[in-house]
């Protein structure tokens, strides 16, 4: 073999090596496990809000990742439905992100008062587009 041959096949497994070890598994990115994590910043568990009038939900959703759904639930037992709110990544009002964060701020009117004090639970469940679901859940009284 002449010494061009020796080197063009020297040059193709330095390739091929160099490739290999390029495309290992562990240069993958790991799947994402974590959930988002919600934080409720307003209205506080335990506090009492005069109706009629808006319940107005914030906080924030810590995602490093996309979130692609929010869902909102107002339930207040067996008496009153439940009223839920999901929004999808690209609806109008879906929280819009800074960082890995997503701010939350949702208004549900409430148009009659109730005839006597209402334990109302606000669940939130956030979904990123890994499938991961977080959920956070608070409880308030209504008057």
């Amino acid at each position: 073999m002449t010494l061009s041959k020796h080197l063009s096949i020297f040059s193709l497994f330095t390739l091929i090596t160099v490739f290999s070890v390029g495309c290992s598994k562990d240069d993958e990115p790991a799947p994402d496990t974590t959930a988002p994590e919600i934080i409720i910043t307003s209205p506080e568990d335990g506090d009492v809000i005069d109706i009629p009038g808006p319940v107005t939900v914030t906080g924030e959703i810590v995602e490093a990742g996309e979130l692609v759904r929010l869902e909102v639930t107002l339930s207040a037992g067996p008496l009153f439905p439940p009223v839920t709110e999901t929004l999808m990544k690209g609806d109008p009002g879906f929280p819009t992100k800074s960082g890995n964060k997503y701010i939350i701020n949702m208004t549900e009117n409430i148009d009659e008062a109730p005839p006597f004090r209402l334990s109302v639970d606000i669940d939130i469940e956030a979904e990123d587009a890994a499938g991961n679901i977080g959920s956070e859940s608070l409880t308030i009284s209504l008057e």
